[in-house]
């Protein structure tokens, strides 16, 4: 069985225990770390947190990093979700781009602004999915 192969854990808390150390991954900055891999990170807990609530409502949970994707299959649930946990589309060029060298996102560099920015989007989108678990 490969990686690819193996079934998404059964519970949704499993997914929210990945979210939330990614969270604090994301919110360790240091000298020597990329801001770029940290906001990986935050990104890492808000695609986490949504297949959390995927399990919960029963889904199969795609192997995809597309967090537009994952917040139309969890509308088509019927869950309401907030206006706000779409600020989390944002974060959907660090999934990839901040992880490899040669890759643009928001210029040449990603600034201490859009780091702050995706800590803040990440900590809300956590927080929300863990009220609805």
């Amino acid at each position: 069985m490969t990686p690819r192969d193996r079934p998404p854990a059964a519970e949704p808390q499993a997914w929210m225990d990945h979210a939330r150390s990614n969270l604090a991954l994301a919110s360790k900055r240091a000298p020597a770390v990329r801001l770029g891999d940290l906001c990986f990170n935050a990104q890492q807990a808000v695609e986490k947190a949504l297949k959390g609530l995927l399990v919960s409502r029963k889904m199969q949970i795609p192997m995809t990093h597309d967090l537009s994707h994952l917040l139309t299959l969890l509308e088509d649930t019927g869950l309401q979700v907030p206006t706000h946990v779409f600020d989390a589309l944002a974060l959907s060029p660090y999934a990839v781009a901040a992880r490899y060298p040669g890759t643009v996102i928001r210029g040449p560099s990603v600034s201490v602004d859009d780091y702050e920015s995706a800590i803040e989007i990440a900590a809300r989108v956590v927080e929300w999915a863990e009220s609805v678990l």
